[in-house]
């Protein structure tokens, strides 16, 4: 799914809940401010991108070491699966 569908589905439901209707009974000066702030998908879009570029990767100096854990344990399973089949 891209990502234009994926917003266009996700603002299809956030109109479908109750009082999301454009035509719902709610007062006009009561809805205006939130519905003034919708954007399109196109626009909800471009928006996601632009907060994406405004954020930056930190680099703390740690060392990952999933991979390596993962490799210790992935060993671990295969001794004992040997010594079970062993047994």
């Amino acid at each position: 799914m891209t990502s234009t569908t994926w917003v266009r589905a996700w603002i299809a439901r956030i109109l479908a809940l109750p009082g999301g209707d454009r035509r719902s009974p709610v007062a006009a000066d009561e809805a205006a401010p939130l519905r003034a702030e919708l954007f399109t998908a196109d626009q909800m879009e471009q928006h996601g991108k632009a907060l994406a570029h405004s954020h930056g990767v930190v680099y703390l100096g740690k060392r990952n070491r999933l991979l390596a854990r993962l490799d210790d344990n992935e060993r671990a399973l295969l001794d004992v699966c040997e010594l079970v089949t062993t047994a």
